[in-house]
């Protein structure tokens, strides 16, 4: 079998496999899906060993000195079923609605979103893959936020465009980064005053630059930021967290020590810098809702130049 033919074999596996899920979420109740997403996310944990490997390279390096095996392990472990489970969140959510599991939901600093954007300027979001952060974006619009996310292209054009459809069920524009209209959407959306959310923890095929992530470089998207600092757009951070296996919170913030000055490149680096400390914080204090099979660290390790 060609290699080809090989990936178009494995995207169909996972998309019959997620209508599967999808049709699951109809008939399973809340509380029970969040079990078993718990446990299909401890099963991926051991099945996916790739994934698994990576995850584990990736906390040694950034725990150095600070985890030992068996809480790397643990912290692994709690990686994957956060996505189990985060998934068949939004598998019931999907049909119940929001109403129901908005309820065990507390939010932070929600008066810095309506402060922003009484501006009129838009406002930029930036988050992180942590905890439910698809979850986040729908209680956003649930609550009445004019919402528009930068997402990545999929590799999986179906499941790109399953997920992108599923986001419009809850009135959330997707803006796909690197399309040729997505430049204008993204300068329209501002312009119409919606919140435009972006994930800025990943190391992705687009301007960038190297700041501190754990201790070592880490190539970091840029583009956002310069927006941000040419436009003179608000700039807040947001994240979601599982406090129990059946509670989140969601806590917004305010960076503090941005820089607006003469020198745009200088303020880049500063602002993005300060951006990454801030999710390294949270992804810290939940070392277990991190996506850390993502190779965050992928071109700084691949390079010896001076960074």
């Amino acid at each position: 079998m060609s290699s080809k033919n090989k990936k178009r074999y494995i995207d169909g596996i996972v998309l019959a496999g997620l209508k599967t899920l999808i049709l699951a979420g109809a008939i399973v109740p809340y509380k029970m899906g969040v079990v078993i997403g718990g446990l299909t996310g401890r099963l991926a944990y051991y099945l996916l060993v790739r994934h698994k490997k990576k995850t584990i390279e990736n906390l040694r390096l950034a725990f150095k000195g600070e985890m030992d095996e068996e809480e790397i392990e643990n912290t692994a472990t709690a990686c994957f079923e956060n996505l189990g489970i985060s998934l068949f969140e939004l598998l019931c959510i999907r049909w119940s609605g929001l109403k129901k599991i908005q309820k065990s939901i507390t939010v932070e600093g929600e008066g810095y979103l309506r402060e922003a954007l009484k501006l009129g300027k838009g406002l930029i979001l930036i988050t992180a893959h942590i905890g439910n952060w698809e979850l986040l974006g729908m209680l956003l619009a649930h609550m009445g936020y004019k919402l528009s996310v930068i997402a990545a292209p999929s590799k999986n054009i179906r499941l790109g465009e399953m997920t992108n459809a599923y986001r419009l069920r809850f009135n959330i524009e997707t803006i796909v980064r690197g399309e040729q209209t997505s430049a204008r959407k993204i300068i329209r959306s501002l312009r119409e005053n919606r919140v435009l959310g972006i994930l800025l923890d990943q190391d992705i095929k687009s301007d960038g630059i190297y700041v501190d992530f754990f201790g070592k470089k880490a190539y970091t998207p840029s583009g956002i930021t310069s927006l941000a600092l040419r436009f003179d757009i608000p700039v807040l951070m947001i994240f979601i967290v599982r406090e129990e296996r059946y509670r989140h919170r969601v806590i917004v913030i305010k960076p503090e020590g941005l820089r607006r000055g003469e020198d745009i490149k200088s303020d880049i680096i500063h602002n993005t810098a300060i951006f990454t400390a801030i999710i390294e914080s949270f992804i810290r204090k939940y070392p277990g809702q991190w996506v850390w099979m993502h190779d965050r660290w992928r071109r700084s390790l691949m390079t010896t130049k001076d960074i």
